[in-house]
């Protein structure tokens, strides 16, 4: 990798460490919420839990979907003006992309978060009330420790690069940078091979901009022609 794109990756990873940690406390926060949310409706009922005990899908994902948008914003503003620093061109707003990164957020945790509830709501119908209410809380304790710091890095790094390409002149040109921190990624490093792109012109993978995968911490440098 070249000294100057692995400058241009910290510089990105300085601008959103602070967002994602931030993120993440929020949705740690808001899961515990949940949790005693469900745990207080989880006393008062009595028989068939899943369909009781569980808010409705649209309330449950408002949430999450509410208190991601001003980070996801902020990421997003942040890809802008990243793009404005290598360019040398004026940042515009593009703040709107927010509603639809904190509407993918939200769906990432609470369609699978739900999956999980019901079949332990379901599963425990008639138990003990303390042994069910230990089973839901070992699933919220596995978002709440392994899978959310994983959910809000993505969308963070996501809202980064939406912003990016969007303050992207369309005269540009970008070239695909690698982050292969986490490990090697062959179609990754077949969208970096195939060099400078025109803005809309879509890499190998299909992408015209990262992520290109789950986990993707990829970089678009744009270059003004």
């Amino acid at each position: 990798m070249l000294d100057e794109d692995e400058t241009l990756l910290q510089r990105r990873d300085q601008a959103i460490e602070p967002i994602e940690a931030a993120l993440c406390r929020r949705l740690k926060r808001a899961l515990q919420d949940d949790q005693n949310d469900l745990l207080d409706r989880l006393r008062n009922i009595r028989g068939k839990a899943a369909g009781v005990v569980l808010p409705a899908r649209e309330a449950h994902a408002a949430r999450f979907r509410e208190l991601s948008r001003p980070f996801l914003g902020e990421a997003i503003a942040a890809g802008a003006a990243f793009t404005a620093s290598v360019t040398g061109r004026k940042a515009s707003d593009h703040m709107g992309g927010a509603d639809v990164a904190a509407e993918d957020l939200a769906e990432g945790i609470v369609d699978p978060l739900r999956r999980r509830l019901e079949s332990v709501l379901l599963a425990g119908e008639g138990d003990d009330p303390v042994v069910l209410a230990e089973a839901v809380g070992a699933a919220y304790r596995e978002w709440k420790t392994k899978r959310v710091e994983l959910v809000a890095a993505e969308a963070v790094v996501a809202a980064f690069a939406k912003g990016a390409y969007a303050a992207t002149p369309g005269a540009a040109t970008l070239r695909w940078v690698v982050d292969d921190a986490d490990g090697p990624c062959p179609d990754c490093d077949d969208n970096a091979l195939s060099g400078e792109q025109p803005k809309g012109e879509p890499f190998p993978t299909g992408q015209r901009h990262p992520p290109a995968h789950p986990g993707c911490r990829c970089l678009l440098i744009p270059r003004l022609t």
